[in-house]
């Protein structure tokens, strides 16, 4: 890295070479030594200059937005950002123009007029230099790809040309010569390119969003641009990408009212590819669901028939290891991280499908039953006592004393020993490891709940006479996006520990609220008839508690499933996270990761069932 003793000098270089540097930051650390320069030889005034412009080149540019590098929260509540907008003196905004007026680099006034863009001297003047300064720069960087393809300038192309759509949108400046540059480099941006992919895939997501700003005309080749691109990716073993693209692809075709591409057939036939590639059988047995639903969808039987034996197959073969005394902890952990690792690896939505309906998730009924019926056999003192529970005050609040009784308890208490000591490890391997690896984030969670789940939608009661329409995302949501953010400051700030309260308090009441609404669409009563103390009636809506254990939610619900949800929220023998939130019986220490682990699974599954149809 050069060193300069002062600003002429570092400008000067800059000026010339500002586009050699890949990332921002790296002409920030320019300054640095600079700073501290002039630091030691008291030099106050010429120190700040280098700090500003450390913090200048410190901005995440983003979609048109100017956003700090990290926030956090002080350790008397307050927050905090770096670097901050709302920091910037008078002072320092008079250097930046004075900048921005020196300077004839594209790369230098793009980022100063844009900070003056988002700053309290916000003026068009500022965004319009920025957009003719980042059109600028998305040619010269195309260049630098073609000759170097290898090396993701395609990256800067991607940001640069966004930064000018958003701030084009804003300004309506130059707003057709934009989405003229997207069109252009969605259908002609270098092939070779190692960012080849993602641009396209990006841009075309932009042009689907903002469907009002393109229309169907715009989309027009871009169909051709999809199937190309899936095929290339097939052929180069990318074949999660390509299903990415190949379903982009079916949208983009649908805005121009072509029906050239089998898009679907394609899909089936990539998720087939990865079924019977798969090293992993779990992995293998989400691709095979995949498949099978897209030829179903297609009425190919005989490939329907044939995926539908191969995952019978994969199930019956699946093994993740159970928890036994000749087996050591530790290297079942190390298993689970290894499974762990090979799902981060698909994409988010393959995921979350693993999540909601991968059986070997969770212990299993059938399975628990068989074992505790072994034991009785084998142990049968153990199983001749009845047994009594008692609350967190001491409080008999539930006892098993028949044989039936006395059975189910026993499931219950092998289902907590397998999944605290088997199942929950890899659980937390699966979602720790998304989390961080941001294939779990509150949008993608926000997204895949509006697309694939009941509660994601609009829902409409009668009450009075009168429609009431409602979500319940804005209430599920808070205690998600909670959770996530918990989970990244394990990994990002040293020596922290979560505080999950509000989340799980949250999460752990919504989803009796959920319930309620679910067997209310799916036509299960959800309300019961009493007297008062005047012999009058009164309607009171039934808990939780109540409604798992209505003969046609039992009916309507896997009986795995049903058993989760029961151990997680209502069954005393079990976790009984409703009751022990509902009437604050949880100390802080109770509040960990593994409750909202369960509490996200269980949501997750809730969410896969439709009230209109049977499962």
């Amino acid at each position: 890295m050069p060193q300069f003793d002062n600003f002429e000098d570092l400008y000067s270089h800059l000026e010339e070479k500002s586009l050699d540097y890949r990332y921002a930051h790296q002409i920030g650390n320019l300054f640095k030594e600079l700073r501290d320069s002039f630091h030691e030889k008291g030099r106050k005034k010429d120190s700040l200059k280098a700090q500003w412009e450390i913090d200048f080149f410190n901005f995440q540019l983003i979609d048109g937005n100017c956003k700090p590098t990290w926030t956090g929260t002080q350790e008397d509540g307050r927050e905090f950002e770096y670097p901050s907008l709302k920091r910037i003196t008078n002072e320092a905004l008079e250097y930046l123009i004075a900048r921005l007026d020196s300077s004839k680099n594209i790369l230098l006034r793009a980022r100063y007029s844009h900070i003056l863009w988002c700053s309290k001297r916000r003026h068009s003047k500022y965004a319009e230099i920025s957009i003719d300064c980042y059109l600028l720069l998305v040619d010269e960087f195309v260049k630098k790809d073609i000759k170097k393809p290898e090396e993701n300038y395609g990256n800067n192309v991607l940001q640069y040309i966004k930064n000018a759509y958003y701030l084009s949108q804003k300004v309506k400046y130059k707003f057709d010569t934009v989405k003229n540059k997207i069109i252009e480099l969605v259908k002609n941006f270098n092939p070779n390119s190692s960012y080849h992919f993602a641009l396209k895939f990006d841009l075309i997501k932009l042009m689907l969003k903002h469907n009002k700003k393109f229309a169907g005309n715009d989309f027009e080749g871009i169909p051709d641009v999809c199937w190309n691109l899936a095929h290339k990716l097939m052929q180069e073993g990318r074949i999660h990408n390509s299903i990415d693209i190949l379903q982009l692809g079916e949208k983009v075709e649908k805005k121009t009212n072509t029906n050239q591409y089998e898009w679907q057939r394609e899909i089936a036939n990539a998720f087939e590819t990865l079924t019977y590639n798969s090293t992993s059988n779990m992995s293998a047995i989400t691709f095979c669901k995949s498949a099978i639903q897209y030829y179903k969808r297609l009425k190919l039987k005989d490939k329907v028939i044939e995926l539908e034996n191969h995952f019978k197959k994969l199930r019956e073969n699946l093994e993740l290891g159970e928890i036994k005394t000749e087996i050591d902890l530790t290297e079942h952990v190390k298993n689970c991280k290894r499974i762990a690792s090979e799902i981060s690896k698909l994409n988010s939505w393959e995921i979350i499908n693993i999540l909601i309906n991968d059986k070997n998730l969770l212990p299993r009924k059938s399975e628990l039953e068989l074992r505790v019926k072994k034991n009785a056999k084998d142990f049968p003192l153990q199983h001749l006592v009845p047994i009594t529970i008692h609350d967190s005050a001491g409080n008999p609040v539930q006892h098993f004393s028949t044989d039936d009784e006395k059975l189910y308890y026993h499931i219950l208490n092998q289902y907590s020993f397998d999944l605290r000591y088997d199942k929950s490890y890899l659980i937390h391997e699966i979602i720790y490891k998304s989390i961080i690896n941001e294939k779990i984030t509150s949008d993608i969670l926000l997204n895949f709940f509006r697309k694939y789940s009941w509660f994601g939608q609009n829902l409409e009661k009668k009450v009075f006479n009168k429609i009431i329409t409602y979500n319940w995302l804005p209430l599920i949501m808070p205690a998600i996006h909670d959770y996530i953010f918990q989970i990244n400051n394990l990994l990002y700030v040293e020596g922290y520990y979560p505080n999950l309260v509000l989340a799980i308090d949250s999460l752990t009441l919504k989803l009796e609220g959920l319930f309620r609404d679910f067997c209310h669409f799916a036509g299960i009563t959800t309300f019961y008839f009493k007297k008062d103390n005047q012999n009058r009636d009164l309607a009171r809506e039934k808990d939780i508690n109540i409604l798992l254990r209505e003969k046609p939610v039992q009916e309507f619900f896997d009986e795995d499933d049903l058993l989760f949800f029961k151990y997680l929220l209502v069954e005393k023998a079990g976790l009984n996270l409703r009751h022990k939130v509902a009437h604050s019986l949880m100390f802080f220490e109770e509040y960990n990761i593994y409750y909202f682990h369960l509490l996200f699974l269980c949501l997750l599954k809730l969410g896969k069932y439709n009230f209109k149809f049977s499962k």
